[in-house]
């Protein structure tokens, strides 16, 4: 399938996310709206990957039918890892 030239997907760089920043994440815990904190430490959200608007979106004054948002760049002491219908979350690199 060819990529139609007026479908095109803003990418956003990677984050650059320090240690310090890292370790600090990985010991939060995320508190909704209500106050109610999530039993799981180190969440940092669910808006990485492709997301594609209805209709499109502006950035700096360029049409995009969407955004890619990826994962930022991290340590090697630190992992990033995904929980379905939870989102992604940071922890200690797990030695294997």
């Amino acid at each position: 399938m060819s990529k139609n030239p007026n479908h095109e997907i803003y990418s956003y760089p990677p984050e650059q996310w320090s240690e310090a920043k890292c370790a600090r994440l990985a010991k939060s815990h995320y508190a909704d709206s209500y106050g109610t904190r999530m039993q799981r430490a180190g969440y940092i959200g669910c808006d990485f990957g492709e997301t594609r608007y209805n209709g499109g979106t502006v950035i700096e004054g360029k049409w995009y039918a969407g955004i890619t948002r990826p994962l930022p760049d991290v340590p090697d002491t630190v992992e990033i890892y995904h929980v379905s219908t939870w989102g992604y979350f940071i922890r200690k690199a797990v030695s294997k």
